[in-house]
């Protein structure tokens, strides 16, 4: 299956007001070199990693695997997409990490989200203001980085232990069709770092 149009030109960053092309092959050795680095786990579908320390390899199943870990989320859970589109049919897979992240808000989940605002593609802000109204009506805290910059990254911390990285978008093609290739680290030091990264990126 074809990628969505959205994420065909979801490409680039700029570092410093100049734009690198997008994501090549660069980025996917460098995260099999993390996964060489760390033990392989074994994970169950049932919120309880077996061992801290772990790294799991996500394909097909990372929006399974996502979704689990937020529904056992305890305390805290942040979130950074280039692209966060949630279509409005509820079979929509980005749709149901919405309903998830709304569900950990309700229970008491502080959940932070950081999206990218394109100083290029309106349609990107589209998908990203219509997820973010969403999201912050249900208590969720929002923020957005500066137009004059590109924020290519998808991540996700739970709890500042269980990190998510890789070339996911929340889009229902990256999550259901599309070959992508996701990373599950179990590791406070490295959660710790990409929050604070995070947390530069947002635009005050």
């Amino acid at each position: 299956m074809r990628p969505d149009t959205d994420d065909r030109r979801a490409h680039g960053t700029l570092t410093g007001g100049h734009r690198r092309p997008g994501c090549s092959p660069c980025c996917t050795l460098l995260l099999l070199l993390l996964a060489l680095l760390v033990p392989v786990p074994s994970y169950a579908l049932d919120g309880k990693p077996t061992e801290a320390g772990e790294v799991r390899l996500l394909t097909d199943d990372y929006y399974h695997t996502l979704l689990d870990y937020i529904r056992h989320a305890d305390h805290e859970i942040h979130l950074a997409m280039f692209l966060f589109k949630a279509g409005d049919s509820r079979n929509n897979r980005a749709w149901s990490i919405a309903d998830e992240l709304i569900s950990a808000r309700t229970r008491g989940v502080r959940v932070l989200v950081l999206l990218e605002r394109s100083g290029y593609d309106k349609s990107i802000n589209q998908e990203n203001e219509k997820a973010a109204a969403r999201l912050r009506q249900n208590g969720i805290d929002v923020f957005f980085d500066a137009t004059d910059t590109t924020t290519h990254t998808k991540a996700v911390v739970i709890d500042r232990r269980y990190v998510f990285v890789g070339s996911h978008n929340l889009t229902h093609s990256a999550l259901a069709r599309n070959n992508e290739l996701s990373l599950l680290v179990d590791n406070e030091a490295l959660a710790g770092d990409i929050i604070l990264y995070l947390q530069n990126l947002a635009a005050h």
